[in-house]
């Protein structure tokens, strides 16, 4: 019984800390990111991604904006650890899952899916520059 409460006390003790250090800029990033996933908004995801990303990830995919946004939509399906290729109109539903802070500048986010077929997890990481939040998906 003791161990247990031990274990909650440190748990909560240590996520009022992960909060803590998360921005009011960085939460708003994260609200916008789900809203425009939810709303199936390319536009509006395509301008949270950090520019140097973007422009690299285009290059790469010759130019193609719609198949940049749809992989960040790429994850294990949470039944059988597969690998889901799901799109970006196909989303119905989006919650962060998990937040790992890499550095002062670098967070991991883990946000879980659902599409018509699958209830998936995607990675992606979210870096602050100077005073703004981007984020940056999977290379290549």
């Amino acid at each position: 019984m003791k161990r247990s409460i031990l274990l909650f006390i440190g748990i909560f003790f240590s996520l009022s800390l992960s909060a803590q250090e998360i921005s009011p800029k960085q939460h708003k990033t994260i609200r916008k990111f789900k809203e425009y996933t939810i709303n199936h908004n390319e536009k509006g995801i395509f301008k949270l991604l950090e520019k140097s990303y973007r422009d690299e990830q285009l290059d790469f995919l010759k130019g193609n904006r719609k198949q940049l946004v749809d992989e960040l939509f790429t994850g294990p399906d949470l039944s059988d650890n597969s690998y889901v290729n799901s799109h970006l109109e196909a989303i119905l539903k989006i919650e962060v899952a998990e937040v790992e802070q890499i550095d002062d500048h670098t967070w991991e986010y883990v946000f879980r899916l659902k599409d018509e077929s699958h209830d998936f997890f995607i990675h992606i990481q979210l870096i602050k520059m100077k005073n703004k939040y981007k984020f940056i998906g999977a290379v290549g």
